[in-house]
């Protein structure tokens, strides 16, 4: 059929178009693939929640990196993330921080290890996180309730797009609030962190940035240290570990029909 008519039928048509074309790695046919940077507006007819299940599907898989690429390219993620999007697409930091981020669980995935949209949504919504803290910092919050107040924001934002469950946005707010006590925290306090049950996903956020080029005030050489001298901290909230891990960390979301059920 005619791909304008198709792509109005059902908007989400345009996302699974570019989300096939990284996965099987192929080129879109010009009829289908002109259309979409016009009709991208059309994205907003889309129930936030379902889109929450589209945007995972490009997310959590192998191919990550070149679906977001695909999805930059033909105007579509300044409809599915409008606030982050100037901060995200003008910063090449930025940038690459949410390249490692989808290498990290592209890497995580074939190594069949478990991942969570927590993990990502943090990376993609911390341009706008980020920008929202140092100007909370310079209204004169402290740097700890600047990124609370940041981060709050940043999700309030986006769910009128794309729904975020509170499972996933509770974890993304202590992602982003742990970055600073990483930075900062001296020793006594540092083993505490270290058992923190968002520790690990925290962790992981410091090495992306590291890994993009940021220039920290403390690598996280210090953190990887001080989890082999010490890893009976670690294990000391296993049965909190667990519990989001199995909760948070599990299984990837399912294809749905178009009343959002599974198929």
């Amino acid at each position: 059929g005619d791909p304008e008519t198709r792509y109005l039928e059902d908007p989400v048509r345009m996302l699974r178009a570019l989300r096939f074309a990284a996965k099987l790695d192929f080129d879109v046919e010009n009829s289908s693939l002109k259309p979409i940077a016009k009709l991208a507006p059309a994205l907003k007819e889309v129930s936030s929640a379902r889109l929450f299940d589209e945007v995972n599907k490009l997310l959590l898989n192998e191919f990550a990196a070149k679906c977001v690429q695909l999805v930059i390219d033909n105007g579509l993620f300044n409809q599915l993330f409008p606030k982050v999007a100037p901060h995200l697409l003008d910063h090449e930091l930025y940038m690459n921080t949410l390249i490692a981020a989808l290498e990290n669980t592209a890497s995580r995935v074939r190594e069949q290890k478990p991942v969570t949209p927590a993990f990502l949504f943090a990376a993609l919504l911390w341009p706008r996180v980020h920008h929202l803290c140092e100007k909370n910092i310079s209204d004169g919050s402290t740097p700890q309730r600047a990124m609370q107040m940041a981060g709050f924001q940043a999700i309030d934002e986006q769910v009128s797009t794309i729904t975020i469950p509170k499972r996933f946005s509770i974890a993304m707010r202590e992602i982003w609030s742990l970055q600073r006590s990483l930075l900062t925290a001296n020793n006594k306090r540092a083993m505490t962190i270290l058992s923190h049950p968002r520790f690990r996903a925290a962790y992981d956020f410091l090495l992306v940035r590291e890994a993009a080029g940021e220039q920290l005030s403390r690598g996280a050489s210090y953190w990887t240290e001080l989890q082999e001298q010490h890893p009976e901290a670690l294990n000391s909230d296993n049965k909190k570990n667990r519990r989001y891990s199995n909760r948070q960390r599990g299984k990837p979301v399912r294809d749905r029909d178009n009343r959002g059920r599974p198929s």
